[in-house]
């Protein structure tokens, strides 16, 4: 994917005539962005395993297998099409 990035930053087809404050500007909320769905995970992941060292093995698969109805369900619900 980088070089594919790199390429179209040198043709200019990723800049879309843009302002350098406009370019600053989206980079900005392009990491904040980031560095909130970095947190979101970080802290669902450690509580998803902080929760699963308690359990048994039964009980952490008939979890994890929800999500595989549960994660559609709400997409869903959201209107959200795959």
């Amino acid at each position: 994917i980088a070089p594919a990035l790199l390429f179209g930053r040198k043709s200019g087809k990723m800049r879309g005539g843009r302002t350098p404050e406009q370019r600053r500007s989206g980079r900005r909320a392009l990491l904040a962005g980031g560095v909130c769905c970095g947190a979101v995970l970080a802290v669902a992941s450690y509580l998803q395993q902080t929760g699963i060292d308690g359990t048994g093995a039964g009980k952490t698969a008939f979890i994890t297998a929800l999500y595989i109805v549960v994660v559609p369900v709400i997409g869903l619900f959201l209107k959200k099409k795959s």
